[in-house]
């Protein structure tokens, strides 16, 4: 018997290799076979096989192959709590994967429950200061996030923090973790000086570390990028995005999935800079990745191809861009469900593609459809609510429907402040379509006000450089040139194309657009 449960555990330990190998057909394969070895020998009622169980479950999860990871978990669970009692720490991290489960499908009351019953647990046999509390602390400060709730995730973070310097001292990686995660809440914020702080302390401690070359350098890099690239800080994003994959290509060669997600960054940073062509041809290398690596129905292969039939959408191939959508969200339906908040934002991109095409009919019953599921998944106050609300505004403002728009705008407008601060880019982006609104109505003296603030607003957040700080220049003098203001219309163009050349190069659609409205002078 010692012999074939050691035979096990160095399976299950092959297991954890080739995952991170990035091998996973292989690591199913083998830990199918740590699991059959379990059952030839009659041996389900031991730690071992709720160990394999497990390693499966969780390569299934990975796999996004939810149907056949929920039933293994629940077993794990249930093998657990026989064999150790409800009282184990075992059973604690399977109710802690659980909830992680339920997290990943969208299923947020669920993962609460299941995570706050890991943590409970934890901190009944460990206390309230051990490492494993703060990973538990951290799990649900996530789920918050995602949720929107980004002060009560901030907190928690700094809680986790406090209990990890405490317990594990400064130095550890789990720090670097929490950092990386208190940096994501500052930029989801709009608070963009502490995120690249912190970012920066989150790379300067795992280099000094592991050294230059490690991974999770290149992790620290691709969330720098990210904060870079949310700011339109473009070149600095792809400089980051690049120095991440010239470390993770020689540790874990060009087919890995971390590989691939690195390229799909950079792919999205193309996007922003208006590089379309090469976009897309990134973007079609992630795809043939991920379809390989992952297989053709997992949420990242599926993600890969919503990307390109966005990326159809902004280069006017509108029939191949709904195709590609079309299949994203039947890919998502069988995956994750119809309640599912990425149901919502597949409908939202079909919702952008007709009202772009005049099918304004489908585009707002897509909206619709969007801003139920939204509601029901995440709350009424959530970002991406408010989000959806503000493009169904959007269609209503394109059909002329003025009083309606504004008035959603308006509330998006409370719901963001609420959410996110009165200092906000996306406040300054509901402030500016109100100003629109304003404008069209020919209600100039309100429209100018409103332009000047979110001017203000957009050069205090993100800098006098940045392309929306262009677009309120662009739409400051479109206000005027209607006033026949000429002089001050044609000073504010100038500089809005000023600003588009300097950030995108002369081929690029903020700056035809910019030289078009130059040109009604």
């Amino acid at each position: 018997m010692t012999e074939i449960l050691n035979h096990i555990n160095h399976l299950n330990s092959q297991v954890v290799h080739l995952v991170n190998q990035g091998n996973l057909e292989q690591a199913v394969i083998t830990a199918q076979q740590a699991v059959q070895l379990c059952t030839n020998h009659q041996i389900t009622e031991h730690p071992v096989f709720a160990d394999s169980l497990n390693n499966l479950a969780e390569l299934y999860r990975i796999q996004g192959h939810y149907p056949e990871a929920e039933p293994l978990y629940r077993q794990v669970l249930e093998i657990r709590i026989s064999i150790r009692g409800k009282e184990h720490i075992d059973v604690a991290e399977s109710l802690n994967n659980l909830g992680t489960f339920y997290f990943y499908q969208g299923k947020f009351l669920a993962a609460e429950q299941n995570l706050f019953a890991a943590l409970n647990l934890w901190q009944r046999l460990l206390g309230n200061e051990h490492p494993q509390v703060a990973i538990g602390l951290n799990n649900i400060a996530q789920l918050y996030q995602a949720q929107g709730n980004y002060l009560q995730a901030e907190s928690i973070y700094v809680q986790v923090l406090e209990i990890q310097n405490s317990s594990l001292g400064s130095e550890h990686p789990d720090i670097w973790r929490t950092l990386n995660n208190l940096a994501a809440i500052y930029d989801l914020q709009g608070r963009y000086q502490e995120a690249e702080k912190t970012h920066l302390a989150a790379l300067g401690m795992i280099k000094q570390l592991y050294g230059n070359e490690h991974p999770d350098v290149a992790v620290s890099l691709n969330n720098l990028a990210a904060l870079y690239n949310s700011q339109g800080f473009y070149s600095q994003a792809e400089d980051n995005y690049l120095q991440a994959l010239a470390i993770l290509n020689p540790l874990l060669g060009d087919q890995h999935p971390y590989i691939a997600a690195t390229l799909n960054n950079i792919a999205e940073n193309y996007k922003d800079q208006g590089r379309y062509l090469e976009s897309e041809k990134l973007h079609l290398t992630v795809w043939e990745m991920r379809k390989s690596l992952l297989g053709d129905e997992h949420p990242d292969t599926v993600s890969s191809l919503n990307s390109l039939g966005e990326l159809g959408f902004l280069q006017g191939r509108y029939l191949e861009a709904e195709e590609k959508y079309l299949s994203a969200l039947a890919m998502r339906r069988i995956l994750l469900g119809d309640e599912h908040p990425e149901i919502a934002v597949s409908l939202n991109n079909l919702a952008l593609l007709y009202t772009e095409t005049g099918r304004y009919s489908e585009a707002e019953r897509l909206y619709l459809d969007a801003l139920k599921i939204g509601e029901a998944s995440l709350g009424q106050e959530h970002p991406e609510v408010a989000n959806h609300l503000n493009n169904l505004a959007a269609l209503y403002e394109k059909q002329g429907r003025y009083a309606e728009a504004e008035q959603i705008y308006l509330e998006v407008l409370n719901t963001r402040k609420k959410l996110l601060g009165d200092e906000h880019p996306d406040v300054a982006v509901t402030l500016n379509d109100i100003a629109e609104v304003y404008r069209l109505e020919g209600r100039y003296s309100e429209a100018e006000a409103m332009y000047l603030q979110v001017l203000a607003m957009r050069k205090r957040l993100l800098g006098d450089e940045h392309p929306d700080v262009a677009v309120s220049l662009n739409n400051l003098a479109v206000l005027y040139n209607a006033q026949s203001k000429y002089s001050q219309a044609e000073s504010l163009f100038l500089q809005a194309l000023d600003i588009a050349k300097n950030l995108f190069g002369e081929v690029h659609p903020q700056v035809a657009t910019a030289m078009s409205n130059l040109a009604t002078i």
